[in-house]
């Protein structure tokens, strides 16, 4: 059994814009590419836009002055309370010779004015290239950027090794497992990338990232009908996921990493939120506890057979004997009990 609820990967490098040199594929004249790495976020890039309007993709060439051990990119959109331009979905790649390109992200960047952090696996590179294929508030074939950066690699430190490079995704990963047999990580935020709302939506806006390749791609689970936030999950004898409850109560979903599907399974009998979950030595699954969601109190021990797809109460676990005396009562005392 393996259960990922949150994680964050802290990195320690150092930024250095001094040494940037930048070309890009058009701009407009008021707006230069020297503006994009001045150390000003107060001025801004502007892809052209008249007299004569360069469409997207928009492509931007960062030289760092010399062959180094690179580990990540920063992005800081316009600053001046206009959106337009504010990068999308785009593909980061390095070069020595700024001949040889290697790709190291692929991602998409959320709509907003905050400082963007891309990382990778550490890369001797002294070139960059970003190729920004979309707008992200789809608001026209722009592009724009206030500041760009990139960041050294640490180093080791006495044989104690280092954190990785912080992993951009296009929402707040709140939940997550590994698929056994690719290694990819599954993540979860709720009907949103950075909101939830208990049982009103039935999908969820997931993300997938490939450790091989640095990719994330963003996926919709909507077939289950099932809002996967804050939920119970366990891995299965098979490798299969089993996500149990959460902002849609008493759902249940698997994800077969063989075929990459997700079906729907079982409802529970208990509906629950953040309750605690395991994987037997039967192969079965034991839910307990979890009034985050589906009511408080009385989240007593269930049971999930995969051979008959059936979840079945045990009267022999009853939640009482292990509740917390959490000053929130009954919405906390059960939570992961």
């Amino acid at each position: 059994m393996l259960t990922l609820w949150c994680f964050l990967l802290l990195p320690v490098a150092q930024t250095v814009q001094a040494a940037l040199s930048i070309e890009v594929s058009s701009s407009q004249t008021t707006n230069p590419a020297s503006y994009a790495v001045d150390g000003n976020s107060s001025t801004f890039w502007h892809s052209e836009y008249s007299p004569v309007l360069v469409p997207l993709p928009h492509t931007i060439y960062l030289d760092t002055g010399s062959s180094q051990l690179l580990n990540g990119f920063t992005y800081v959109p316009r600053q001046d309370g206009n959106h337009n331009g504010n990068i999308g979905t785009y593909s980061l790649a390095v070069s020595t010779d700024n001949k040889t390109w290697t790709t190291v992200v692929t991602s998409t960047f959320q709509d907003d004015a905050t400082k963007k952090t891309v990382g990778f696996a550490n890369t001797q590179a002294r070139y960059l290239r970003l190729n920004a294929t979309s707008e992200a508030g789809n608001r026209g074939q722009w592009t724009s950027a206030a500041e760009f950066d990139f960041s050294l690699a640490p180093t080791a430190v006495g044989g104690l090794g280092v954190w990785g490079p912080v992993i951009n995704m296009p929402l707040v990963p709140v939940a997550g497992f590994i698929e056994y047999s690719t290694g990819n990580i599954w993540t979860f935020a709720a009907y949103g990338p950075i909101a939830y709302q208990v049982g009103l939506y039935g999908y969820t806006i997931s993300a997938v990232y490939n450790p091989t390749t640095g990719a994330t791609s963003s996926v919709n689970v909507s077939n289950t009908q099932h809002d996967m936030f804050c939920p119970g999950m366990s891995l299965m004898f098979d490798g299969k996921a089993i996500v149990t409850g959460g902002d849609t109560a008493n759902k249940t979903s698997i994800y077969d990493s063989s075929t990459d599907q997700w079906v729907a399974g079982a409802v529970m009998k208990i509906p629950r939120g953040y309750q605690s979950t395991t994987t037997t030595s039967t192969g079965k699954v034991f839910n307990i506890g979890g009034s985050w969601s589906g009511g408080y109190g009385g989240k007593n021990g269930e049971i999930y057979d995969p051979g008959t797809n059936t979840w079945s109460l045990l009267p022999g676990c009853p939640v009482a004997p292990m509740l917390t005396a959490d000053a929130q009562g009954a919405f906390r005392t059960d939570n992961h009990a």
